[in-house]
């Protein structure tokens, strides 16, 4: 057994991409993955159809599951995906009861292996709900064991009030926690939104807030604001707390917001210079963050988002943060782009060494095309010119018929080291598909982390 202290794998990188190379060919980072699928990509829907991904997790058994819309509004989807052709059929799920919509689609799997799946739904009178779907994976069969049918619609609000689902996850103790955007009359803005429930029944925690869900403006400040993505750390003395990254507007303008929650919902009041707020993250007006990460060694956060003050062009960033919220000074503001295209990211994730993945798309401003993108860079904030093009890979489907296409990926994941991605992508303006791309690498171990028996490595890096 080969093993490689964290601590020397960050120092030493060309170490391990060196140990990789001692056979016939070896596949370069950022390539698409010929194992998968052939070429690397593969979408999902019919002719004349809309589907689009937008989420992608690991299951249990290491395959790759993706999940969002599909029939443009009318049901939820998911579907485990192999390596090659004769996949599984897809899940297709509409909610029962009348539902006239759904909304966004996340997933995750619990500790017993079942899948979650977390999103909104519509309902004529009640407007748009929270709603948790949980299934007996790989089976498309729903877990009664769940609120009774394995379905539950959460109606908090009276009216027709919206509540838009973009962020989920599994906490430590087997909580659902939740996160969106809550406004009245079904026409946005809104206000930020924030849910746990128990896994174990589907009731909403009443630990959390007092009454399992809380909704926030900031004081009054942020007349419109939204969570675009959160994350739980894990607590051994209490509920966990949560990281929350999104927008909040200020007068006329936008601010990327970052906010940590104690484990039962109040402000953590030692992050952020006291109130667990942070509202400037890009120093630019317009700016809205879109996705936060959390390295596991050192607690540090990385928040990513788009940025776009007077004058200025259009631009995605990176910015990183202590546990407590302080800048980090020496990380400073990572720039994914400052002409075209411009880079819009959507998720990020730090990886077993430290680097930064960062996934999204790459609007070209001339042509108005749209096309996968993800990126990777060191702790410090610079490219890792080992991976793609300068740090950068873009991938373009180009199945659209009318000269140029939105492709836009939503999620990104490490499958045993490899990063994958999932999305849409446009083939004309009333259909879609769902895509998912894996890209390979020139080392994976056998768990994807920084350690394995080299004899089962993977045979596309040998």
């Amino acid at each position: 057994m080969l093993k490689v202290p964290l601590r020397w794998a960050r120092l030493l990188p060309g170490l391990l991409l060196t140990l990789g190379t001692g056979g016939a060919a070896c596949a370069a980072d950022g390539d698409l993955d010929p194992s998968f699928w052939g070429d690397g990509k593969v979408t999902v829907g019919g002719v004349d159809e809309y589907w689009a991904a937008d989420d992608l997790e690991v299951a249990p058994n290491g395959r790759l599951v993706h999940a969002g819309l599909v029939g443009g509004t009318t049901s939820f989807f998911w579907q485990e995906l192999n390596d090659g052709p004769l996949g599984p059929v897809a899940c297709v799920f509409q909610p029962p009861g009348g539902a006239s919509g759904v909304y966004d689609a996340e997933i995750d799997f619990d500790a017993q292996g079942r899948l979650v799946l977390a999103g909104a739904v519509s309902y004529a009178g009640l407007g748009i709900l929270p709603v948790i779907a949980r299934f007996l994976y790989p089976d498309c069969t729903l877990d009664t064991s769940f609120d009774g049918d394995g379905y539950a619609t959460y109606d908090l609000f009276t009216g027709d009030d919206f509540t838009l689902i973009r962020a989920f996850t599994i906490d430590s103790d087997g909580k659902y926690v939740l996160g969106g955007e809550h406004g009245s009359d079904l026409q946005p803005p809104g206000d930020w939104f924030l849910m746990r429930v128990l896994g174990t029944t589907g009731a909403l925690d009443s630990s959390f807030s007092t009454n399992g869900w809380l909704v926030d403006d900031f004081g009054g400040t942020a007349p419109s604001s939204e969570v675009w993505d959160l994350l739980t750390l894990v607590n051994l003395l209490g509920p966990d707390p949560i990281v929350a990254v999104g927008s909040a507007q200020q007068g006329n303008e936008f601010r990327a917001a970052l906010v940590k929650l104690t484990g039962s919902g109040g402000f953590d009041p030692i992050f952020g210079g006291g109130d667990g707020i942070i509202l400037t993250l890009f120093d630019a007006a317009g700016a809205k963050g879109r996705a936060v990460a959390r390295d596991p060694v050192g607690g540090r956060l990385y928040v990513a988002g788009v940025s776009a003050g007077p004058g200025q062009t259009l631009g995605g960033g990176i910015r990183s943060f202590t546990s407590t919220g302080e800048y980090d000074a020496g990380f400073g503001l990572v720039l994914l782009s400052d002409a075209d295209p411009f880079v819009h990211p959507e998720r990020l994730l730090v990886d077993s060494l430290g680097r930064l993945v960062t996934a999204g798309y790459a609007a070209y401003i001339e042509s108005g095309q749209e096309d996968f993108y993800v990126a990777r860079h060191w702790p410090s904030g610079l490219p890792d010119t080992t991976f793609g093009d300068n740090g950068v890979v873009i991938v373009p489907f180009d199945l659209g018929t009318t000269g140029f296409e939105h492709d836009q990926a939503t999620a990104v994941v490490l499958q045993s080291g490899r990063i994958a991605l999932a999305g849409w992508v446009e083939v004309d303006d009333s259909s879609a598909k769902a895509a998912v791309v894996r890209l390979d690498v020139a080392l994976i171990f056998a768990d994807g982390y920084e350690r394995g028996n080299t004899g089962a490595w993977s045979s596309t890096t040998l």
